[in-house]
């Protein structure tokens, strides 16, 4: 059983890896034309998010996080399933709401590791297939910044389940994902203060283009994502232990 499981979780990541690997060299094609991947921004637009002047066109940003939705509706999806299937030994007792809570967590860090391990690798592949120069601390600072921005991310979707029903939380996915790129887009195209909206909403934390705009350091955005990752789990565990099983 454990392993059919395995199985079902690697397909699933397969599957939206390779959307994302798709729609990423299809954005990547809209911006540098024939010749993208001799480009030396082919990388940092296949991997480094949106751009800030592409994020007021509605087709790019569905480009951008159609993938991503598409990996947190079905992480959430487990999430729900398993907390429904499992509903009383969890609530029977506190200790078993917060061991669940935990596995959740490692499951969701684990599943997200996968995604962008599989995806950053493909990226690598093409890139050394293609006779190009690679600088692993450029491979290595997307990585963790992509990495540690789909976990809050993911957080985030996972713990609205506790808060907000099925379709609210979709919604709620959704919002969380094109809400904070339009809004930055929108400022940026009538010349105004973009950076403000793109440094404050933490959703925006971890794209590197918008960070490269405004010079931010990759170790003090890890560090804050970390500390919001960090706040959501203990917002979760409370909600979570506060339960009344009846």
């Amino acid at each position: 059983m454990k392993n059919k499981i395995n199985k079902f979780i690697v397909r699933n990541i397969c599957i939206v890896v390779l959307i994302h690997f798709i729609f990423s060299m299809y954005y990547s094609y809209l911006i540098l034309g024939s010749k993208l991947i001799k480009s030396p921004d082919f990388l940092r637009l296949v991997a480094g998010g949106i751009q800030v002047e592409d994020s007021s066109n509605l087709f790019l940003i569905i480009l951008y996080v159609a993938p991503k939705c598409l990996l947190f509706l079905w992480i959430t999806n487990s999430f729900v399933k398993d907390l429904k299937s499992n509903f009383l030994y969890i609530f029977l007792r506190t200790s078993n709401r917060t061991k669940w809570l935990n596995k959740t967590i490692i499951l969701t860090i684990i599943s997200v590791f996968y995604y962008e391990a599989i995806f950053f690798t493909s990226i690598v592949i093409l890139l050394v297939c293609n006779g190009l120069k690679i600088s692993a601390w450029d491979i290595l600072e997307l990585f963790l910044l992509e990495f540690f921005q789909m976990i809050m991310l993911a957080f985030f979707s996972n713990g609205m389940q506790l808060f907000l029903n099925e379709t609210a939380c979709v919604f709620g996915t959704l919002l969380e994902l094109a809400v904070p790129l339009i809004i930055t887009g929108v400022i940026y195209e009538n010349h105004g203060m973009w950076i403000y909206p793109a440094k404050c909403i933490p959703f925006n934390w971890g794209n590197y283009n918008y960070m490269m705009s405004y010079h931010s350091n990759t170790f003090i955005t890890v560090l804050f994502i970390s500390l919001i990752c960090i706040l959501i789990y203990f917002v979760s565990k409370r909600k979570i232990n506060k339960y009344e099983f009846m």
